[in-house]
């Protein structure tokens, strides 16, 4: 969802905040990603933490 769309729903629907509208849409896209059957080919890139 776009920014100016997030405000409009948080404004039509006020109890949840436009950045609670964003998590929502974020989880929903993540769990449409997890869901879609796809492989996806990665190749970590090697970290050896924080400092």
């Amino acid at each position: 969802m776009a920014g100016t769309q997030l405000l409009r729903l948080s404004r039509w629907i006020p109890a949840p905040s436009a950045i609670m509208w964003l998590q929502m849409q974020a989880d929903y896209d993540l769990w449409q990603a997890e869901h879609s059957g796809r492989e996806f080919q990665v190749t970590p890139v090697p970290y050896a933490g924080p400092g």
